[in-house]
């Protein structure tokens, strides 16, 4: 009988975090809008500067991979500067290992912006114009992905187990 009031009582104390926490929300609908942007490019096939792509799987989303993006995207925002090593010197592979995603294949986007804030669709059509980014885009070799933001950096890691 305890058990039942508990789990009863956390459940009502989740429902009301979420629905009271704007922000859950917002994060769930960019994840969201995210991952739709990918899959309609991977299911259509993309051109990816000269060779074609043809469709291939939709990915899923992946909380250790958005957490490693997070982190990657805070790193260059806090320390002023844009590339895939860390400030520490760290690789992407190790910032994935390091998050115990442990992958057989990998691919990172990244992407900053001043003077403007652009949506999911403009960040995604971003990448889809660069020919090596439209290329992690579509990996068939790919599974997972999750895209991360801090300030004007965000951080797109594609991935599979």
């Amino acid at each position: 009988m305890k058990s039942h009031i508990f789990l009863s009582l956390m459940f009502i104390v989740y429902s009301c975090v979420e629905k009271d926490n704007p922000q859950a929300f917002d994060i769930k609908k960019s994840q969201n809008a995210f991952l739709m942007e990918v899959n309609k490019i991977r299911k259509s096939g993309c051109q990816c500067g000269d060779k074609f792509y043809p469709s291939t799987t939709g990915l899923s989303w992946d909380n250790a991979l958005e957490k490693t993006a997070i982190a990657h995207s805070a790193d260059m925002a806090i320390n002023n500067f844009f590339s895939h090593t860390g400030s520490d010197g760290t690789s992407t592979s190790e910032r994935i290992l390091k998050s115990g995603y442990i992958f057989k294949s990998f691919g990172e986007n990244i992407q900053t912006n001043t003077g403007f804030e652009p949506d999911e669709v403009q960040i995604i059509n971003n990448w889809k114009l660069s020919p090596s980014h439209c290329q992690n885009l579509m990996n068939p070799n790919f599974k997972d992905m999750a895209v991360g933001r801090y300030g004007a950096y965000w951080t797109q890691i594609l991935a599979s187990k």
